[in-house]
């Protein structure tokens, strides 16, 4: 077998196994559930910004974009979603009773 039809034998390959992958986290991505209503999404950001709070506060090398969006995406959160999350962000960064929220329920954290 000359080296052209080989190489476009592995290049066959390599796009089929690639197509598999992408198909495969396609399903994988649709299978996860994600917070979708605004009551689902408020709950979650709630409860994923109270864990993050006292994760730092037991650990506070744990303050990193990494271990944020582990936890935000713990609670279904879209994190995978740019767009999605910034506007939730930006919905309840300066909404007192939100925070609020978060503050208080993170004054409950065990330190242990």
């Amino acid at each position: 077998m000359d080296k052209k039809k080989l190489f476009k034998i592995i290049l066959i390959i390599i796009a089929i196994i690639l197509l598999i992958l992408l198909l495969f986290r396609s399903c994988a991505s649709q299978n996860e559930k994600t917070a979708a209503t605004d009551e689902e999404i408020y709950s979650a950001f709630i409860k994923a910004s109270t864990q993050f709070s006292c994760d730092i506060q037991k650990d506070p090398t744990l303050s990193t974009e990494e271990h944020i969006t582990e936890v935000y995406r713990e609670f279904k959160l879209p994190v995978d979603d740019d767009q999605a999350m910034m506007d939730i962000l930006k919905k309840y960064e300066n909404d007192n009773v939100t925070l609020g929220i978060i503050q208080e329920n993170s004054k409950n954290c065990s330190t242990e």
